[in-house]
């Protein structure tokens, strides 16, 4: 561990990102993904949770 450094390897004091889960698939699900990253980057862990086994594309 690097000395000024968490055990997970972020600066002291930097916090963590905020685990964000979207219920629900779809093409909503999906567009809630990329508009949230957009707006919140790194700051944000993103989860998207769907009944579907396939992608909101189709593929």
């Amino acid at each position: 561990m690097a000395e000024g450094s968490s055990p997970d390897g972020r600066p002291k004091g930097a916090a963590r990102p905020f685990e964000v889960v979207v219920a629900g698939g779809g093409i909503a699900g999906l567009e809630a993904l990329l508009a949230l990253r957009e707006i919140a980057g790194e700051r944000v862990s993103l989860t998207l949770v769907s009944a579907s086994p396939s992608s909101p594309t189709g593929r």
